[in-house]
């Protein structure tokens, strides 16, 4: 009896240590992949972080840098197209045109077109009215502002205006378009020298003649641009005037600006009789035809009648014959 209790006690004994052995294994196991999991857990989250930080500085770096995604290189710099328009008057107008002219090749521009319109000289040579003069210059872009300053010394300017466009985007968009098209026309190229049939090599002329279409297109447009922003264009009217606009009390009287009024009504009258004059002249040889073909038509209306009368009247020696 005392051995059957013994071995129970045993038994239960070796089953109490398993049942330990077996939770104490639980517990070890559930608290590893726990651990290992909160450690998968922080790594992703920071290589996230890592990332995360990374992303930010190199956008921040690119920022700085004017540097896109997938850009090797700096961007060019901007393209801009300035222009601009001034106005002038002044009382020396052909020193004003040379000072301009001197201005623009000093500047290493050029003038592209110019007019001068208003100018009226009368018998003894005198210049009659006031001339306005037009000019279209182009400058070189660096130097636009130095010229733009420099116009104010040739007289007094009454209206200034300038424009900057930039065309940076247009540019680029189109530059890329004419690689792809000059890569497209290699492939194209290529294909042609390994076609066999004529069809093939019908259908890749065809392309390859679209392709090179376009490529003079785009090439030509760039150019344009290239010019239109190496040398900016600038609008010059200068205008001839006996006293300025700003001269205010320093200017001409009332009375003065009357009586030139006055004066340039007259040499407008003038050169209207002028004018008249020369139709005239030139309407004599027409007024002297027109006034012989009417002389004739008369002539020959009166003789007309004449003869006509003369047959309406009864002979004079009918009625004597009669009588006797």
């Amino acid at each position: 009896m005392k051995k059957a209790r013994r071995s129970l006690a045993l038994l239960c004994a070796a089953l109490l240590l398993l049942t330990l052995a077996a939770c104490g294994a639980t517990s070890a196991a559930d608290g590893g992949a726990g651990k290992s999991a909160l450690y998968a857990e922080n790594g992703m989250n920071a290589a996230a972080d890592n990332a995360s930080d990374n992303s930010a500085s190199t956008a921040a770096s690119g920022t700085d840098l004017g540097v896109s995604p997938g850009q090797t290189t700096l961007p060019s710099a901007d393209k801009i197209i300035y222009s601009g328009g001034v106005s002038i008057e002044t009382r020396t107008f052909d020193d004003a045109l040379t000072g301009l002219t001197k201005l623009v090749a000093d500047s290493g521009g050029f003038v592209e077109n110019s007019s001068v319109t208003g100018a009226s000289y009368d018998n003894t040579g005198a210049q009659r009215g006031y001339r306005t003069a037009s000019y279209k210059v182009r400058i070189p872009a660096e130097k636009f502002a130095a010229v733009s300053d420099g116009l104010k010394a040739l007289g007094s300017v009454t209206s200034s205006q300038t424009q900057a466009d930039n065309i940076t985007m247009q540019y680029t968009d189109t530059q890329a378009h004419l690689d792809a098209l000059k890569t497209q026309e290699a492939r194209l190229l290529e294909l042609l020298a390994k076609a066999q049939s004529m069809e093939d090599i019908l259908k890749i002329e065809d392309q390859l003649t679209q392709v090179r279409y376009e490529i003079e297109s785009l090439t030509s447009q760039l150019k344009n641009w290239d010019n239109a922003v190496s040398y900016s264009t600038l609008t010059v009217t200068i205008s001839e005037v006996a006293y300025l606009s700003q001269d205010g009390e320093n200017g001409a009287s009332y009375g003065r600006q009357l009586a030139e009024a006055f004066v340039n009504s007259l040499y407008g009258v003038g050169r209207f009789l002028k004018g008249f004059l020369k139709v005239l002249v030139a309407a004599v040889p027409i007024l002297v035809l027109a006034c012989g073909v009417t002389l004739l038509v008369l002539w020959l209306r009166r003789r007309s009648r004449a003869r006509k009368a003369a047959r309406q009247q009864p002979p004079a020696d009918s009625g004597k014959d009669e009588t006797k």
